[in-house]
């Protein structure tokens, strides 16, 4: 399974969890692209979106793996989760927020487990930081922000703002928010426990 890295970064500062884990990952061939200096987190991820989804140099890989420019992890995570089945369109890693709660960036965790590993659970919510979604997922959520009469190429794709999930009304972040907008076309999100990935912030949670 053929993937790009996006890493989106607004301030042109890659931290050195991340650096280490794009070194680790550099035998697996992967294609990487990289954006900087956009203010807007969800335009951000959005317009990379984009570009990755018309861009004839990627059009061969099956999807994308997100992985922030504040992410980490041991060596193998990526090599692990570009391996999971092609019946997995998003499916994410283990982080905690950078507060110190170490609670998962994720809602919704269920028990309900794939059939191939038992570490892997359904989520309603799971983070972007560090995330696969293949490219039939993101066309699909893509085609379904299309703007009668727009040629923008561009859309937003990732898009926070007030959502309703099974846990209630609330500002989603743009990660959740797609998570939402993919669960209503029919595309389920999972968690891998086994992935577990540092957080960098004024520390390393």
């Amino acid at each position: 399974m053929k993937l790009t890295i996006l890493t989106p970064c607004h301030d042109g500062m890659y931290h050195t969890n991340y650096n280490d884990l794009l070194l680790g990952a550099a035998s697996l061939g992967l294609s990487l692209f990289k954006s900087e200096y956009e203010s807007d987190i969800h335009r951000h991820r959005s317009k990379m979106v984009s570009q990755w989804l018309y861009d004839k140099r990627f059009a061969s890989d099956w999807g994308i793996l997100w992985i922030d420019a504040d992410i980490g992890g041991p060596q193998g995570v990526v090599e692990r989760i570009a391996s999971l089945p092609a019946d997995m369109h998003i499916v994410s890693g283990v982080y905690c927020k950078k507060n110190g709660s170490n609670q998962p960036v994720a809602r919704g965790i269920t028990e309900e487990r794939h059939p191939i590993d038992p570490n892997i659970v359904k989520a309603e919510l799971v983070p972007t930081g560090f995330c696969r979604v293949s490219r039939e997922c993101l066309q699909a959520v893509y085609d379904s922000k299309e703007v009668q009469g727009s040629r923008d190429k561009w859309r937003l794709v990732y898009q926070g703002g007030i959502k309703c999930s099974s846990l209630g009304w609330g500002y989603e972040t743009e990660d959740y928010a797609f998570c939402l907008d993919a669960a209503a076309l029919g595309f389920t999100s999972w968690l891998d426990r086994s992935i577990r990935l540092t957080h960098r912030g004024h520390k390393q949670f």
